[in-house]
């Protein structure tokens, strides 16, 4: 019993760590610990095994709340009011991106980046310009392309636009 116990405290030590960092901004966020990352129950196809990292929309949500695998638990988080998730974007957006599809994994071979011709793994990043003002991603085999914010740079390793020039990283 008392190993429960630990393990409990653990995960709620490491929720509130993870959830602190990842909406600091916003204490009126809700998040919730949920069980281990198989068999959850999504949007698209009932029961799920998510892997480290991946995303799917909370089944009967409409997109409003997501569900996110960290290291073998899932935490289920809603969107703010209005908003929807977006999974090839990995974040909340207006309804019209709402899009819940964990689609197959595909790679991409000969994906035209900012380093030249690369073969990108799904879900990866890329920058299109070495500036690293405009952004792609591979999803399910097809390229998707985006701007970020002027006067900010992406950040492949992070997977976000950054105001800070510092922190441009185009590496593939």
């Amino acid at each position: 019993m008392t190993f429960i116990k630990l393990l409990v405290a653990v995960l709620v030590s490491y929720s509130a760590l993870v959830c602190a960092h990842h909406h600091f901004d916003d204490p009126h966020h809700e998040v919730h610990v949920l069980k281990g990352c198989s068999d959850v129950e999504t949007s698209q196809d009932g029961l799920t095994y998510l892997e480290h990292g991946q995303y799917a929309c909370k089944r009967w949500s409409g997109g409003s709340t997501y569900l996110r695998c960290v290291h073998g638990v899932v935490f289920e988080e809603k969107c703010p009011q209005t908003t929807f998730f977006d999974i090839k974007q990995e974040k909340c957006d207006y309804d019209l991106n709402l899009d819940c599809i964990n689609p197959p994994k595909i790679d991409c071979n000969k994906a035209e980046t900012s380093q030249g011709l690369k073969w990108l793994k799904h879900g990866q990043w890329a920058c299109s310009k070495a500036d690293g003002t405009s952004f792609r991603r591979c999803w399910s085999g097809t390229m998707y392309d985006w701007e970020c914010p002027k006067g900010t740079a992406f950040n492949t390793l992070r997977g976000k636009c950054q105001w800070t020039p510092e922190d441009l990283d185009c590496t593939v």
